[in-house]
């Protein structure tokens, strides 16, 4: 059955047989040394092929470095890998900063760096990339006024971005959340496929945010497994759901920058500021205690820094 942990299974290995494999009677892109080649034969580690249960990556981690690396292999994968140079993989970067962002260009740097290591031929390991990147994602109190201005309560639109804007989980997450998984005002984030969280296979369990929850009621296009459907009354994929959200924030005329994903971001950092603990954050976001950190991080350098202000100005 399409969708299926047994079909994602069955269809992952055929990607993998099929670049690693050589065309027969055509010559294979992958020449033996190369670049290309060497990503193949990385598709076919232990580490990649085994399931998150077993100490591999999660699904999602796989399509996210696979379509990282496949970016790379286009651009260079017709190079020998042992000609290829840290200056190639920081000039490529440096393109992926300006395409798609500096934080598309760190996530792809982790791709590639792994991939090297597991090819023993690692160069990144003076590259670095900056994080800036990730206090854009947030959205600030007239962005999430816009968004919800032009989508009003009982529209599916609002549904997911409350679901955002009140719990902070991710968007496999949001995606998968159904009737099922609410019981006595409680939300327990879990997915058919992990249990969990999508990713970590963490499982807060959040309380349900009254007007969250009023905008629950307030919707009458609810799937019986999911909350969100698609206008087949399908189940949303991760992809799709962030696909259909982007669409959603052109419509509230908001910049393509700002995501789903973003509000994560603006709900640990109002926690932080809210003076939330570290573990707080991390409960319920299902994050490690070192991300909620970074969240109060910041927090503290913003309070600080009004404290400071106030002090110099004489205002306190």
């Amino acid at each position: 059955m399409p969708g299926s942990k047994e079909f994602d299974a069955v269809y992952q290995a055929a990607l993998d047989n099929a670049a690693a494999a050589k065309p027969i009677g055509e010559k294979s892109r992958s020449l033996p040394g190369s670049v290309s080649a060497s990503i193949a034969a990385y598709y076919q580690a232990h580490e990649w092929r085994v399931s998150q249960e077993e100490g591999g990556f999660a699904d999602g981690t796989k399509r996210m470095r696979r379509s990282s690396l496949e970016r790379f292999r286009q651009k260079a994968g017709h190079l020998p890998l042992k000609k290829l140079k840290a200056e190639h993989v920081d000039v490529y970067l440096d393109d992926r900063a300006k395409e798609a962002g500096p934080h598309a260009a760190r996530s792809d740097l982790k791709s590639l760096r792994a991939w090297l290591q597991h090819a023993g031929h690692d160069v990144t390991q003076g590259l670095k990339r900056s994080a800036e990147s990730k206090s854009h994602d947030r959205w600030t109190e007239e962005e999430i006024a816009q968004f919800e201005k032009r989508h009003p309560v009982g529209s599916k639109a609002r549904l997911c971005f409350a679901f955002g804007k009140y719990t902070g989980q991710r968007n496999s997450d949001i995606a998968a959340a159904g009737p099922k998984h609410i019981r006595d005002g409680w939300w327990t984030v879990s997915t058919r496929r992990t249990g969990g969280q999508k990713k970590t296979g963490n499982t807060p369990v959040i309380p349900l945010h009254p007007e969250l929850r009023a905008i629950l009621d307030a919707t009458p296009t609810i799937g019986m497994k999911t909350f969100l459907v698609t206008e087949q009354g399908r189940e949303f994929s991760q992809n799709s759901l962030s696909e259909i959200f982007r669409e959603w924030c052109r419509q509230a005329g908001l910049p393509d920058r700002l995501k789903l994903h973003g509000l994560r971001h603006t709900v640990g950092s109002q926690m932080a500021e809210a003076g939330c603990t570290t573990q707080h954050i991390s409960k319920v976001l299902g994050c490690s205690e070192a991300i909620a950190m970074l969240y109060c991080k910041q927090a503290n350098a913003k309070k600080l820094a009004a404290e400071g202000t106030a002090l110099w100005w004489g205002t306190r």
